[in-house]
C-alpha cells in the first residue's frame, strides 16, 4: 500500500511540476512576444512624435517668418507714404508763405498771445490753422500737425491749439536733421504733451517772399506731424 501511495505521490508531483513548468514557459513566451511587439511600437511612436513636433515647429516658424516679412513690407510702405506726405506739406509754397507772414508778426510781438490778439496776426493764424486742419482731415492718420519756429522751437500754429506757444525741446534735433538732409523721423518715443507713445515726421519750412512768392533756402520753421496710433 505504501508503495502504491508513494508512486501516486510521485505521479502527482510530476504532473504538478509539468503543469507549472508549462505555464511558466507559456508566460515567458507571451511576455517575450509582448515585449518584442511593444518595443518597436514604442520606438516608432517616439520617432513619429518628434518628427511631427519638428514638422509643426518648422511650419509655425515659416508662417511667422512670412507674417514678419509681410509686416516689414507694409511698414516700409507706410513709412514711405508718411515721408511723401511730409515732403508735400513742407514744399507747399502757399503754406510756407503763410507761415512766413505769421512768423514776422510773431517776432514783432512780445508774446504769442499778443500775436493772436492783433487783427493781422489773428487773420494769418486762423487762415493757416484752417489749412492745417483740412490737411489733418485729408491725411487722417495724424493726431497733430503743427509748425514751429526753427530758431527757438516755439509752436506758432497747431491743430492742437493748446500746444500753441509751447516750446518743443527737440527742435534742434529737427533742424539739425533737416540741415544734414537725414531721414526726417523721430522714432517711437513717449510724447509728454500727447501723453502717449508716438512717432514724429517733420519737414523744413523755408522763407518765402509773400509778395513775389520767391522761395529762399533759409529754414525758418519745421512742419511736424505726430502719429500716435501705433497699436
Amino acid at each position: 500500500v505504501s508503495k502504491v501511495m508513494l508512486n501516486s505521490l510521485k505521479n502527482s508531483f510530476a504532473a504538478y511540476l509539468n503543469k507549472n513548468l508549462l505555464q511558466s514557459i507559456r508566460g515567458k513566451l507571451v511576455g517575450c512576444i509582448v515585449l518584442m511587439t511593444m518595443f518597436p511600437l514604442i520606438i516608432v511612436s517616439i520617432i513619429a512624435y518628434y518628427n511631427g513636433k519638428n514638422a509643426l515647429e518648422l511650419r509655425v516658424v515659416e508662417q511667422m517668418t512670412s507674417i514678419a516679412d509681410l509686416k516689414k513690407v507694409e511698414l516700409n510702405n507706410w513709412m514711405k507714404e508718411r515721408l511723401v506726405d511730409t515732403v508735400q506739406l513742407s514744399n507747399d509754397t502757399s503754406l510756407q508763405a503763410g507761415f512766413t507772414s505769421l512768423l514776422y508778426i510773431r517776432r514783432a510781438s512780445d508774446t504769442i498771445e499778443n500775436t493772436l490778439n492783433s487783427e493781422m496776426g489773428k487773420t494769418h493764424y486762423y487762415k493757416l490753422l484752417s489749412y492745417l486742419q483740412e490737411l489733418k482731415k485729408e491725411y487722417m492718420c495724424y493726431d497733430e500737425i503743427a509748425i514751429m519756429d526753427a530758431v527757438n522751437g516755439e509752436i506758432i500754429v497747431s491743430t492742437t491749439e493748446t500746444n500753441v506757444g509751447r516750446i518743443d525741446e527737440d527742435f534742434e534735433v529737427y533742424t539739425n536733421t533737416l540741415t544734414k538732409k537725414e531721414v526726417p523721423i523721430k522714432d517711437i518715443y513717449y510724447s509728454d504733451h500727447l501723453g502717449q507713445v508716438g512717432m514724429t515726421f517733420f519737414g523744413a519750412i523755408h522763407k518765402v517772399n509773400p509778395v513775389t512768392m520767391e522761395l529762399s533756402n533759409k529754414i525758418i520753421g519745421c512742419a511736424i506731424k505726430i502719429h500716435k496710433d501705433l497699436g
